[in-house]
């Protein structure tokens, strides 16, 4: 798959994968159902826990937020609710964030339906993958975390690349100041 592949040619991947759609949702910060059922969850973790093991907000590039001592779900590196990212280890890896922010992306394109969809799909129904991370196999498994896991390997074999939050529709390697 990622075979000679140059920068500018794994960043026209990224954007082809990710589409015209979620390409227009980078930078629009747009307010989700799962903004509010993030926002509720640190609430609620914040209620019931002792200080030292109250959620921590970092505040992060194109609305994104880091919620650190958020509750876990197994199985996960973490999960992420509208903008909300709520990873298991702190600081997390830049390949972590960058995965989860393509499902903030999908959470503000879709809002609440994302959820319902990504829940319909199977929560655990990821498909395998290879040794540079990318999915194959991805009939009839996930097309949401499919999509996270092709934008993570191309990030994973092409670490270069700007940050996907710096991209948008029109954006091609070069503006980024590349050759």
């Amino acid at each position: 798959m990622f075979v000679n592949q140059s920068a500018g040619d794994a960043l026209e991947l990224v954007k082809s994968i990710l589409g015209p759609v979620l390409l227009a949702q980078v930078g629009r910060q747009r307010r989700t159902t799962g903004d509010l059922m993030g926002c509720t969850i640190i609430f609620l973790k914040r209620l019931s826990c002792a200080k030292h093991a109250r959620p921590v907000l970092s505040k992060l590039d194109d609305g994104l937020v880091l919620v650190a001592n958020g509750w876990r779900i197994r199985g996960t590196g973490g999960f992420t609710l509208g903008s909300y990212v709520f990873p298991h280890d702190m600081p997390p890896e830049r390949l972590f964030i960058i995965h989860e922010y393509v499902h903030v992306l999908q959470w503000r394109a879709e809002g609440v339906k994302f959820m319902w969809r990504y829940i319909r799909a199977g929560l655990w129904n990821w498909p395998p993958y290879d040794e540079d991370g990318w999915p194959y196999e991805p009939q009839g498994r996930n097309p949401y975390e499919t999509q996270a896991l092709q934008i993570e390997a191309i990030y994973r074999r092409t670490p270069g690349l700007p940050e996907p939050w710096l991209l948008g529709p029109c954006l091609t390697y070069r503006d980024m100041g590349s050759n």
